[in-house]
C-alpha cells in the first residue's frame, strides 16, 4: 500500500497494484496533511499523520480508525514526521514550521 495526505485534510491509503484507493479516506484533521509515516504500534500497522491543523494523530491501518487523540504541542504546521523506537517504546518525531521538533 501507499499512504497519502492531501490538501482535503483526509489521509488515504492506496493499493500499489491496481493504484486505486483502499476504502474511506481517514478524517480528523482540520487542514492540509502536510506528513505521514507508516509504524507498528503493539504489533499492528499504524498511520501517523501532521499537518496544518498542528497536530499528529495516529490511526489504525486496516480501518482507518484513531488510535487515541491527536497529540498537540506545535505552534505551527507539522512538515515532518518519523517514528523510531527509544527505550523499547514507539516514539513520533514532529518537526513544524514553529522550528521546533517533539
Amino acid at each position: 500500500v501507499v499512504v497519502s495526505g492531501g490538501a482535503d485534510s483526509t489521509v488515504r491509503v492506496w493499493d500499489l497494484a491496481t493504484r486505486d484507493p483502499v476504502d474511506d479516506p481517514f478524517t480528523g484533521h482540520t487542514g492540509r496533511v502536510e506528513a505521514v509515516a507508516v509504524a507498528e504500534l503493539g504489533g499492528r500497522p499504524v498511520v501517523v499523520s501532521g499537518g496544518q491543523d498542528r497536530t499528529v494523530r495516529v490511526w489504525e491501518l486496516a480501518t482507518g480508525d484513531p488510535v487515541g487523540g491527536p497529540f498537540t504541542g506545535h505552534g505551527a504546521w507539522v512538515r515532518a514526521l518519523a517514528v523510531a523506537e527509544l527505550g523499547g517504546r514507539p516514539v513520533v518525531v514532529g518537526g513544524s514550521w514553529d522550528s521546533t521538533v517533539r
